[in-house]
């Protein structure tokens, strides 16, 4: 099994760089390992959702608030369920989401490592990225948001839903989004540095080596992708353990292609 998952985009679609003001220097934060980790229930409760804004012209600007009622199912791809399976359910109500994932993911529907590793959106850019210990199984989930009453579809990214944060400078744009993994035992995913051309995409490079230190059943991942004006038309990669509630204005949830 070699299938790459319906996961957070990062193809920053509606930013360019005439993009005038910046709202968020986009400045280091700590990470909190602990609150990262959810153990075996990951829920989200009271959060806003958004919609990206195709006309925008300053940061401040990418996103509109969606108002709108969806049924939200927690999905994940598995070896007996290639195109996925249901594991948690929740809503979006007059534009506020709650879900839940109840529990553990069972043993049988986990990934081994050779087909896990292509959930994360980046991760085998990184050369002789491999993870310790080498019997680690996982998964990860992507979220679909549907009409009640209609039938929830996995492609196009139709009614997907990401968190996502848009910070820049007067030379660089960088799109974070978070994604959830589970794995079934403490774990160190590594890779070395590395760059060249993403196949139909672009040229990128990785900000140094790669270290995951993930822990026993949900993490939260961010991936980073920033592009710059000297960049000559590359991307600089990254992926980080990080915990969006420490600022949680700023990452958004988004509803995709809603039409």
């Amino acid at each position: 099994m070699r299938k790459t998952a319906n996961l957070p985009a990062l193809i920053i679609l509606i930013i360019i760089f005439s993009i005038t003001a910046c709202d968020d220097p986009g400045g280091q934060q700590s990470v909190n390992t602990e609150r990262a980790h959810k153990g075996d229930v990951l829920e989200v409760i009271d959060q806003k959702v958004w919609i990206r804004n195709g006309n925008a012209i300053k940061l401040s600007q990418t996103h509109l608030p969606f108002n709108e009622n969806r049924i939200i199912k927690s999905v994940i791809r598995t070896y007996s369920s290639p195109n996925g399976m249901f594991i948690g359910d929740g809503n979006i109500a007059n534009g506020f989401m709650d879900f839940s994932v109840n529990a553990s993911i069972d043993e049988s529907n986990l990934l081994e490592w050779d087909d896990f590793k292509y959930y994360f959106p980046t991760l085998t850019l990184w050369d002789d990225h491999d993870v310790d210990p080498s019997s680690v199984k996982g998964n990860a989930i992507s979220l679909l948001a549907y009409p009640d009453g209609s039938i929830p579809s996995f492609s196009n990214y139709n009614g997907m839903l990401t968190r996502e944060k848009f910070t820049g400078t007067s030379s660089t744009i960088t799109c974070e989004t978070i994604f959830y993994v589970y794995v079934d035992n403490d774990c160190v995913i590594t890779g070395n540095k590395s760059e060249g051309y993403r196949p139909g995409q672009y040229y990128y490079r990785t900000k140094g080596n790669l270290r995951l230190s993930l822990r026993k059943g949900w993490n939260m991942i961010c991936g980073i992708e920033t592009y710059g004006k000297n960049f000559n038309g590359s991307a600089e990669i990254s992926l980080e353990i990080k915990d969006p509630l420490q600022n949680p204005e700023n990452y958004k949830w988004v509803i995709h292609n809603t039409d």
